[in-house]
């Protein structure tokens, strides 16, 4: 009896964790900009840098 309930909890508990996780937005700023670069222009554009980046 106490295993079965001890199990139980842990599914809960795990089901939640994965639950909240799933419903989580991960946030991105717009104003980011790339670090770093050494070889590049730092004012390259998302599209810019992106289309380097799969270059290589």
């Amino acid at each position: 009896m106490y295993f079965k309930k001890r199990i139980t909890a842990i599914a809960i508990i795990g089901i939640t964790i994965f639950t909240a996780q799933s419903f989580t937005e991960v946030t991105h700023e717009e104003d980011e900009k790339p670090v770093n670069l050494k070889i590049l222009p730092k004012d390259i554009s998302e599209d810019e840098l992106h289309h380097v980046m799969r270059e290589y």
